[in-house]
């Protein structure tokens, strides 16, 4: 009979399987886990992760229009690809981010690329930038 793995057990295979320690993952007190910029750039590397980035969408600046980036991310690990995106804008950005819009799109759509080529989005895991309205309240490491 196959053991149950505790919680404890599924993420210190998580931290072993893609070079993590623990201030790269944190649990929201709302129930949520996110994985920081830094634990995307160890996981690329863990697993020799190929990205390439397109900027699809740049609306800065333009009259009559709202500001809005969208960035296609492609990223291989070994024969898998998958192809994803990630945008930003006023409404889904910070006070702070909105003066980086592109590179907002860029990170987020590098994260969700990495988190689905290593299946931390099934492990319940999501960058931290997928929560652009979410500031982490009281966070403590997972």
């Amino acid at each position: 009979m196959k053991k149950l793995e505790t919680e404890a057990d599924k993420m210190n295979r998580i931290y072993k399987e893609n070079g993590l320690v623990r201030e790269d993952i944190h649990q929201d007190q709302r129930g949520f886990k996110f994985i920081k910029r830094a634990g995307i750039e160890k996981i690329i590397a863990k697993h020799n992760i190929q990205m390439q980035l397109d900027l699809k969408v740049c609306n800065l600046g333009l009259e009559n229009t709202e500001d809005h980036v969208v960035v296609m991310a492609t990223g291989k690990k070994g024969d898998n690809i998958v192809q994803s995106f990630g945008s930003a804008n006023d409404k889904t950005c910070s006070p702070f981010q909105k003066g980086i819009k592109v590179e907002m799109a860029e990170k987020r759509a590098k994260a969700r690329v990495v988190l689905q080529l290593v299946d931390l989005y099934s492990e319940g895991i999501h960058s931290e930038d997928e929560f652009p309205e979410v500031k982490p309240v009281n966070s403590i490491k997972a």
